[in-house]
């Protein structure tokens, strides 16, 4: 009798957290993120810190953790940081992506809640330096008009600096806030693993076709 209420409560536990997960937003958040092409490698990223919180209806901060440089530093050292750097590495996912796939993603629903960016670029010929310059001004701006819905300039402030001084050179400097449902991201996984076992389906029986007509 005991047990089954220990195991009655760890399911009603494990339900509670499942909806509650169902519920939430998951907010990255990115402070004094700054990297400079023109430092040495292992100072080209200075230090920054993400936040991580998931909020219940978008209100409620239930979970949070943070993630700084001095964290990964000390990470870099550990065995499990070695071993799951290996496993990215031989990891052949990435080579199955398709650009359907990417059309997917667009069911994220990614909302920037806060962005301050700045980027400071030149090359060493100056038309380039200008079109790249133009290039990425359209592109956060097409990003911003998909991911925001109403624009507050205190909230989203960018700036594209050509430095025009013939070196190449990429200074970033950004804090921004994203959001997105917990929901569509369990979604996505979900339809990316069916149309994984879907296409895995169609070419066994493909293959079976192929054997099959081989004999007559």
């Amino acid at each position: 009798m005991v047990i089954f209420w220990i195991i009655l409560i760890l399911i009603l536990i494990l339900l509670i957290f499942f909806i509650t997960l169902l519920l939430s937003t998951i907010q990255i958040e990115t402070r004094n993120l700054k990297f400079d092409s023109t430092k040495p490698k292992k100072e080209k990223l200075l230090n920054y810190l993400f936040i991580v919180r998931l909020k219940l209806f978008n209100k409620i901060t239930w979970l949070k953790f943070n993630i700084s440089k001095s964290k990964i530093n000390k990470a870099k050292k550990s065995n499990l940081y070695k071993k799951t750097i290996n496993k990215i590495g031989n990891f052949k996912g990435i080579e199955k992506f398709k650009i359907e796939d990417i059309k997917v993603l667009k069911e994220l629903n990614i909302k920037i809640d806060k962005l301050k960016l700045n980027i400071k670029i030149d090359t060493k010929n100056v038309a380039t330096t200008a079109l790249l310059t133009t290039i990425i001004s359209t592109l956060i701006a097409i990003a911003l008009s998909k991911t925001t819905t109403r624009y507050e300039k205190e909230k989203y402030e960018y700036k594209i600096e050509p430095i025009f001084c013939m070196q190449n050179i990429l200074k970033i400097c950004i804090d921004c806030i994203i959001s997105l449902k917990m929901v569509h991201i369990i979604n996505i996984i979900y339809i990316l693993k069916k149309k994984r076992s879907e296409n895995k389906y169609d070419k066994r029986t493909s293959h079976r076709r192929a054997y099959a007509y081989s004999n007559e």
